[in-house]
């Protein structure tokens, strides 16, 4: 019994020899080499001299035949003069991957007694670093954050920076803390990163590179109006073009009051669209606007503007005399390329017919009406116009229509000669246009009716019904109608009958 305890004591005497007499080693850095991206472990020990080696353990955490989340060996170094060591290992079927997770490490020292190994403590963990790098699209900074060197010498931490495929570039950053948001002058799409921590015992660690690409919200190739047309209910119409684009959330239009400057925003209900018709159905025709479409993205911020493009107004007075005058504003504004400018015009609700063409360059038109007062036609007086806007490409757009209503027009001769070379001097009939339920009757001195008539291109020849010529006199005319509001007129005076 006394020979096997005395067995047993001299067992664990040797047994805690490495722990009583090996000193711990020290881990001075875990580091990733910026060129291979494999970690590298550096460490010291005191009494190195009295060791045979160093053990490098790391935390497995997918290797085969071991507990994952322990510590184990994957490197020996059978020489105590070797204090650093890079990671290549692929024991338990698995090698350090420091650009996708942290990988700890922990180092001991052995030595051999009478065929024995005997090993120091472990040395308290290190693990490498790994940053992450995330890119604000809405303010244009970057948003670093990494974890913290668990070495103790930890001093500060340096961010650096590269515009090309360069492993050492000027810093940009220096901190304390293990996050920092930074944005640079310039925006490149790829960069790359890579954090180094400093430690007060003249090491530096470094984190993997990160090769980052960051997306900058780029407007839609094409946002466009193209087209401005004013349609049979008498409402604008807008054609909208919009190419697809991963970027915007929504779209608006923008109108804007020319006359008064107010302007309204007017919500689109479409992402991506080709030839999008849009009716602005609060919008009045006869006010001047301007719009324009905004594209909208995630941030809540307008990144892209379409063209301006606004109405035509157009106007209709009457001028002096029988004259309508008729202007719009400057088509410049118009999306189109414009080759052909059509006035077109209504009489008493018919159909419009072009009466001008003219180059975009117009704005202003005079309708000289004498020609329409001459015909044998009757005509209310209610004039209409519409602009019609050809493209080169032969689109059309239209303007609002605006009206004129004339009053009525008579012109009285005062006399009348049957034997007159000139024709015209034959018949007493008023020119008379632009007036409705027309009468026109003749009396003789008695008060008699010689001649009535209710077509206004009737006139009187001078006889009574059987042909015969009245006597030359001064005669009596009476000449009712109703203007195109429905007011009833009467005119009368004197015609002299002569030959």
């Amino acid at each position: 019994m006394n020979v096997l305890l005395t067995f047993l004591m001299l067992l664990l005497a040797f047994s805690s020899f490495g722990q009583n007499k090996l000193q711990t080693p020290k881990i001075d850095y875990v580091t990733v080499d910026t060129a291979t991206g494999r970690p590298i472990i550096g460490w010291s020990a005191a009494d190195s001299e009295n060791v045979e080696g160093f053990i490098v353990k790391r935390l497995i955490v997918d290797g085969v035949g071991v507990v994952s989340g322990t510590f184990n060996n994957v490197a020996v170094i059978e020489r105590n003069d070797v204090f650093s060591w890079i990671d290549n290992s692929t024991d338990y079927s698995t090698m350090a991957k420091p650009s996708q997770r942290i990988e700890y490490y922990c180092v001991s020292s052995y030595v051999t007694i009478d065929g024995q190994k005997y090993y120091s403590l472990m040395s308290e963990p290190c693990s490498t670093m790994l940053l992450n790098v995330e890119y604000n699209q809405c303010s244009d900074e970057y948003n670093f954050l990494w974890n913290s060197s668990l070495n103790t010498q930890v001093d500060y931490y340096v961010l650096h920076s590269s515009q090309d495929n360069s492993y050492v570039k000027p810093r940009f950053a220096m901190v304390k803390d293990t996050s920092y948001v930074y944005k640079f002058d310039k925006f490149i799409d790829l960069r790359r990163f890579t954090v180094e921590c400093v430690l007060k015992n003249g090491f530096s660690e470094f984190s993997p590179i990160v090769d980052f690409e960051a997306e900058q919200q780029i407007a839609p190739k094409i946002i466009e109006i193209s087209n401005v047309s004013v349609n049979d209910d008498g409402k604008i119409e807008l054609t909208f073009n919009a190419s697809e684009n991963k970027y915007v959330s929504k779209y608006f239009l923008i109108r804007n009051n020319v006359d008064i400057g107010v302007s309204d925003t007017l919500a689109m209900s479409f992402l991506s669209v080709e030839n999008f018709l849009y009716v602005d159905t609060t919008a009045d025709v006869s006010v001047h606007y301007n719009y324009v479409l905004a594209a909208v993205n995630s941030c809540a911020t307008v990144f892209g503007l379409s063209n301006t493009a606004g109405n035509i107004v157009f106007v209709a007075e009457k001028g002096d005399g029988n004259i309508n005058n008729l202007e719009w504003n400057n088509i410049s504004i118009l999306p189109q390329d414009i080759d052909n400018v059509d006035i077109m015009r209504s009489i008493d609700g018919e159909e419009y017919l072009t009466i001008y063409s003219c180059n975009a360059q117009n704005t202003n038109y005079s309708d000289v009406l004498s020609n329409i007062i001459a015909n044998r036609e009757k005509h209310l007086g209610s004039f209409c116009y519409q602009l019609c806007l050809i493209s080169m490409h032969g689109d059309t757009a239209f303007s609002n229509i605006a009206c004129v209503s004339r009053e009525p027009v008579i012109y009285i001769p005062n006399a009348l000669n049957p034997n007159s070379s000139n024709s015209e001097n034959w018949t007493f009939r008023p020119k008379a246009d632009f007036l409705d339920d027309y009468k026109l009757t003749i009396y003789d001195k008695r008060g008699a009716i010689i001649f009535s008539s209710q077509d206004i291109f009737d006139g009187w020849d001078g006889r009574n019904g059987a042909g015969k010529l009245y006597p030359p006199d001064t005669y009596v005319y009476l000449i009712v109608y109703r203007d195109s509001m429905g007011k009833k007129h009467k005119l009368s005076g004197f015609v002299n009958l002569v030959y």
